[in-house]
């Protein structure tokens, strides 16, 4: 009876796997069946996506949203965008500010490479060194703060703008920035709006 009872409780496991998979793969092509795909060049304010500074990155922030980094990423990739990896940072910050206010945090794509003080681009590879001028006062820190944040509090942007970079622990929630991934190695090969 035990044996029996361990065989039926193995093959509902499968089943429950099963049905994971297919509902998974139903939800992925539900969202692209009622999503339109954007242009490459495509970058639509109405669905809230923005330019950077100097115009050639097309981002959106999800401030609706507040995720771990790994979610974070996970998100964008949802939606056929990356997190970002701003070319202009204090451009960026300044745009944040003005748009959404001071008092958030943002999540973008730079992660500590190995337990050293460089931080790297997850999809570019470029690196944001320690010494870097856009890193906040004390920052980077070490020990288990790996994931690169946007910190848009008071103290910092009214002290010095031009200092947008924090590392924090990568299970703090924070919004995710976006942008459009013109590298096409987006999940699904599409750019889609939520």
């Amino acid at each position: 009876l035990l044996s029996h009872i361990e065989s039926t409780l193995e093959s509902v496991k499968d089943d429950v796997a099963a049905i994971k998979t297919v509902t998974k793969k139903i939800e992925f092509e539900k969202i692209q069946s009622i999503t339109p795909v954007l242009t490459e060049n495509e970058c639509p304010e109405s669905d809230g996506f923005f330019r950077s500074a100097g115009g050639n990155q097309c981002m959106k922030a999800f401030v609706d949203r507040s995720l771990t980094w790994d979610d974070a990423g996970s998100h964008c990739r949802s939606q056929g965008l990356a997190l970002s990896e701003p070319h202009d940072a204090v451009g960026l910050q300044k745009y944040l500010v003005e748009r959404f206010g001071i008092g958030k945090f943002y999540w973008v794509g730079g992660r500590r490479s190995g337990s050293g003080s460089t931080f790297k681009w997850t999809r570019g590879g470029g690196e944001l060194p320690s010494t870097s001028p856009l890193w906040w006062k004390g920052q980077p820190k070490t020990g288990e703060h790996h994931c690169l944040a946007f910190g848009l509090n008071v103290s910092n942007f009214v002290k010095d703008p031009k200092r947008p970079y924090w590392n924090w622990k990568c299970t703090a929630t924070y919004i995710p920035i976006c942008e459009v991934n013109r590298d096409n190695d987006n999940i699904n090969g599409t750019i889609t709006r939520e």
